[in-house]
């Protein structure tokens, strides 16, 4: 992966730490303090990093500007979704049977990152599914256009 790709992703971390403590203060009205935020921004950054690596990913795939587009505008679209679901799940998981550590080191970041991502792989999947197919599609309907050309024969 070139340097470029490497800090874009961190950047798309550190922007869904920042979105999600945002959407986090306008749901409570309040943002929580001292281990329960730092355990929320962690779990934030490693969402965005893990969608940031998807969206790579799914963005590789694609060729047409058309596909870049759309993959683009799913997760653009999916991105509050996930973030929103991320901040939700945790605090309705049973997790206060488990040990203060492993709840903080562990559970809840992982319950973060997983939520929102499988939103956002279901997201990019869908988009790029019709991306994919838009642009077989394209490709097929120009291929019929030449074939229909007659062909003269000297």
């Amino acid at each position: 992966m070139s340097i470029n790709k490497v800090l874009a992703i961190i950047f798309t971390g550190l922007t869904w730490v920042f979105l999600g403590i945002g959407f986090y203060s306008a749901y409570l009205g309040y943002l929580p303090a001292g281990l329960d935020l730092v355990v929320e921004a962690v779990g934030l950054f490693l969402a965005g990093m893990i969608s940031g690596v998807l969206y790579a990913g799914i963005r590789n795939l694609n060729k047409s500007k058309f596909g870049l587009g759309l993959v683009s505008a799913g997760y653009i679209l999916f991105v509050p979704v996930g973030i929103l679901l991320a901040l939700l799940i945790p605090p309705l998981m049973n997790m206060s049977d488990a040990p203060v550590s492993t709840r903080v080191l562990i559970l809840t970041p992982f319950a973060i990152a997983l939520s929102s991502n499988i939103l956002i792989a279901v997201g990019l999947g869908i988009t790029a599914g019709l991306a994919f197919s838009a642009t077989s599609l394209s490709d097929r309907v120009h291929g019929a256009q030449i074939l229909s050309e007659p062909v003269r024969i000297r």
